[in-house]
């Protein structure tokens, strides 16, 4: 999403300005998310305790499991990153538009 900011910003009118400002609200959004998924996945962690029952539920036990977690929680704060940037450089685009003539 930043390379193609990168190289539009400089084409987009004040309205299409206006969205890519809003982009912040996308980012929020999206850490909540992020927020959900790591508190269900807390509470899985937390029932296979040992000796809590007999049944566990085997979240979370291989590292192949891990891994996947891992590289979607970094792929998400990569996406985090990209939004709350263009967002940023949107609404500054869009109150200091002298700067960038």
């Amino acid at each position: 999403m930043y390379e193609l900011w990168k190289r539009t910003a400089d084409q987009l009118t004040p309205s299409e300005l206006e969205w890519f400002a809003c982009a912040a609200e996308s980012a929020l959004l999206t850490m909540q998310n992020i927020e959900d998924v790591l508190n269900g996945i807390a509470l899985l962690v937390s029932s296979d305790e040992p000796g809590e029952g007999p049944i566990r539920a085997g979240s979370f036990q291989s590292a192949r499991d891990c891994l996947i977690l891992l590289f979607f929680l970094a792929e998400s704060m990569c996406h985090i990153r990209a939004l709350v940037t263009v967002s940023n450089e949107a609404s500054h685009r869009l109150h200091k538009p002298d700067f960038y003539r």
